[in-house]
């Protein structure tokens, strides 16, 4: 399990307090605080990128972040996060630790940190988000 240091922690949740709705909550291990924004996301599969889609936070500590998504995840399931870190981006590979569903379409997953992601993990997250702007390209001019 990865813990950040306090000024990652910091950064990142001072990056996502501007960008959306913050409070603070007193749970688990770790002190959650409540933040509402979206975040990317990318599946994980045999350690590399796949797939990227966006959540919206619904708190962050320095051990995990409790999000929604679209799809469900089973216990265990590897992905990338990707937050904003100042002006740059921090990117965690995590392991989802739970998943319920809340709404039609919709579920809250708890996950939690695992590493930093590594740069080869960082370099296919690039090549998967220019893969999918390239596939929104070919779509609309087709």
């Amino acid at each position: 399990m990865l813990k950040l240091t306090p000024y990652q922690f910091g950064t990142i949740f001072e990056s996502l307090r501007t960008a959306g709705v913050a409070g603070g909550s007193e749970k688990r291990q770790a002190t959650r605080m409540d933040v509402q924004t979206k975040i990317s996301l990318a599946s994980l599969a045999g350690g590399k990128a796949g797939r990227c889609y966006t959540g919206l936070t619904r708190d962050v500590s320095a051990s995990g972040v409790g999000f929604f998504q679209f799809a469900p995840f089973a216990n265990g399931d590897p992905f990338l996060v990707c937050f904003p870190f100042g002006k740059e981006e921090l990117v965690i590979q995590s392991q989802s630790m739970f998943c319920r569903p809340m709404a039609d379409g919709m579920f809250l997953v708890g996950a939690q940190f695992e590493a930093i992601a590594t740069p080869a993990m960082i370099e296919q997250l690039k090549a998967a988000r220019a893969g999918a702007v390239d596939r929104i390209r070919q779509s609309i001019l087709t």
